[in-house]
């Protein structure tokens, strides 16, 4: 792995970090006095898919990042690049869960419009987005990501 590599597989952990952090916020906050009357996916069985959600995509993201920034000086690189990857796309599905499960609290719950209502959407809608933007990073870190060629002379005791 080049070093440009390195640095964007490192932007992207961090990305993901923020995400998961943002994520978090974003459901505390929903919990708070002038948005709990508001919120539809603060009751059961969305509020369980977040509560689970939060928990996972807070540690994939710190380990994801301790896993990067240990890129720097490891020997082989490769294979923990492959770890953020996939710790990267544990936070992005933990987020997009609860995102649809909000969605779908919200069609199918609709409270009346107020400012705590509309600042929780503008909220789902912003993470939303974020998720997108973190999926694409994810993509071209995959792909940029060089797999070895798998040794041709295997036999059964390797």
């Amino acid at each position: 792995m080049d070093s440009r590599n390195l640095k964007f597989l490192h932007c992207t952990a961090l990305l993901h970090l923020f995400a998961a952090l943002l994520f978090f916020a974003f459901f505390q906050i929903g919990k708070t006095s002038p948005f709990r009357e508001a919120n539809p996916f603060s009751e059961d069985p969305y509020d369980a898919v977040g509560s689970f959600a939060i928990q996972l995509a807070l540690f994939a993201g710190i380990l994801s990042y301790a896993r990067a920034l240990r890129i720097l000086d490891a020997p082989g690189r490769a294979a923990i690049a492959r770890l953020v990857l996939r710790g990267d796309l544990l936070v992005l599905v933990s987020i997009s869960a609860t995102v649809i499960t909000d969605a779908l609290a919200e069609a199918l719950d609709p409270r009346p419009q107020s400012f705590g209502g509309n600042a929780l959407l503008t909220g789902l809608v912003f993470l939303s987005i974020l998720t997108v933007i973190g999926a694409l990073r994810l993509r071209r870190a995959a792909a940029s990501l060089v797999s070895p060629a798998p040794p041709s002379d295997l036999t059964l005791r390797d």
